[in-house]
């Protein structure tokens, strides 16, 4: 069974089940692991996690740009 976590700071999923060996970035806080796409969205989170907990994933424009028009 596949359990996937979304990045709290730009949305993306992750499958927790691989986390691990692909070396996904991971924080502890307040005793829940949290998982990231890159090292970049780890660092926000780090910053001020509490500003993504209250919008998991809606700042992924601001994190990795709008993509193509």
């Amino acid at each position: 069974m596949t359990v996937v976590a979304v990045d709290p700071v730009c949305g993306m999923t992750i499958d927790e089940s691989t986390a691990e060996e692909m070396g996904v970035e991971t924080v502890v806080y307040r005793g829940t692991t949290y998982y990231f796409c890159c090292p970049y969205c780890r660092k926000q989170f780090e910053r001020d996690p509490e500003k993504y907990l209250q919008a998991p994933g809606a700042h992924h424009d601001e994190t990795h740009g709008a993509g193509p028009a």
